[in-house]
């Protein structure tokens, strides 16, 4: 039997013990799964503009003894209800910046500049919008205690969370009641989704507090079997409830760890208003430069094409200086094809019925021809 064939029938194995699991859980267990979820789905309906600061300390292994610290800090706000969001502050993680970034419902819009390690600007600010199809702007496993405490819980890979698509809901059969854990003195429900991928399977274990809003202690990541990723949350009673106190990080690839993180929240609070200095715009200066990418991708592909075009603002207003032609009948090109046939089929008919009309007035027959 070949290696592939070993895997996927290792995997099917685990798929079906899995499932006789759940079909044969006690319906106690069953109850208080239908009741988590429950709880969670509430969660995630509530209204809610909630803001969060925070600051992760972030370790990554580079190989060799080596690791480079990064550090991110900024006040995080989101309307839960429209996905709109807000970050403002410096991160020095992947590359060092600091600036505002928003997602305004559509299009997310930035003003960063680059800083060096320990925050010192080192160019101008730069405006930015990203529009299309945001897939490929996801947020890494840094920020997803945020996401958790709104009682969103994954069950597969291809659950991000990006740009629009902050809250979702993962599918009830794909969890089952896997044990009980005690935290603290609280009970917690270890809620485990069934493995996806028959070659290397992938499921997920979250850890939820009925005792403390029904949030997130606990999330981890399997991958055959092995935990690649652990987040704990530690829960605190703030005065607008149960969020994070802050949350820690590993990730691990073939036993050892490669990233650590340590985050401490430091302010929490929700149904904040919104005035003109927390909206959901950011408005560049008359004479900035704007720059734009447009992301698309067929049906569920990660194959993205980017297209950029170049803005200038001038009165308050974006005029394009460089791309592709913008307006109604850019990249209409199948439109403007159907006209253009359209047009040549109605030459057609009216060339048609003109030359079988038939004479009003004949002309006779000359004599020799009667």
């Amino acid at each position: 039997m070949s290696y592939t064939a070993r895997m996927t029938l290792a995997g099917l194995v685990i798929v079906c013990a899995l499932a006789g699991v759940s079909a044969q859980q006690p319906p106690a267990g069953q109850a208080q799964l239908a009741e988590v979820l429950a709880a969670l789905k509430e969660k995630r309906r509530a209204p809610g503009n909630e803001t969060y600061t925070f600051s992760i300390e972030v370790v990554n292994q580079l190989g060799d003894g080596k690791s480079r610290k990064s550090r991110i800090a900024e006040d995080f706000q989101i309307d839960w209800p429209t996905g709109k969001f807000r970050e403002e502050g410096l991160s020095t993680y992947m590359y060092p910046n600091e600036g505002l970034q928003v997602f305004d419902g559509k299009r997310v819009l930035s003003k960063l500049r680059n800083v060096t390690d320990d925050g010192k600007a080192t160019s101008d600010w730069k405006y930015g919008i990203i529009t299309g199809d945001h897939r490929n702007n996801v947020y890494v496993a840094l920020f997803w205690p945020i996401f958790f405490n709104r009682g969103v819980i994954k069950s597969a890979g291809s659950q991000g969370f990006y740009p629009g698509h902050l809250t979702f809901d993962a599918p009830e059969d794909a969890f089952f009641l896997h044990r009980h854990l005690v935290l603290d003195g609280s009970k917690c429900a270890v809620l485990r989704s069934f493995p996806e991928g028959s070659v290397d399977p992938v499921y997920y274990e979250t850890v939820v507090d009925p005792g403390k809003g029904y949030g997130v202690r606990a999330f981890s990541m399997y991958v055959n079997n092995v935990r690649t990723l652990q987040i704990d949350i530690p829960l605190k009673l703030w005065p607008d409830g149960w969020a994070p106190a802050g949350w820690t990080l590993t990730r691990t690839s073939n036993g050892r760890v490669h990233e650590s993180a340590k985050a401490t929240v430091t302010q929490y609070a929700k149904d904040v208003p919104v005035g003109s200095d927390n909206d959901y715009a950011v408005t560049p200066p008359d004479g900035a430069k704007v720059g734009r990418s447009d992301y698309s991708a067929p049906g569920a592909t990660s194959d993205f094409t980017r297209t950029e075009y170049q803005y200038e603002v001038r009165d308050g207003r974006l005029v394009q200086t460089g791309g592709p032609a913008e307006g109604f009948w850019a990249g209409r090109r199948l439109l403007w094809y159907g006209l253009g046939a359209l047009t040549l089929v109605l030459i057609g008919m009216l060339l048609v019925r003109r030359f079988r009309r038939p004479l009003q007035n004949p002309r006779p027959e000359p004599p020799h021809m009667q």
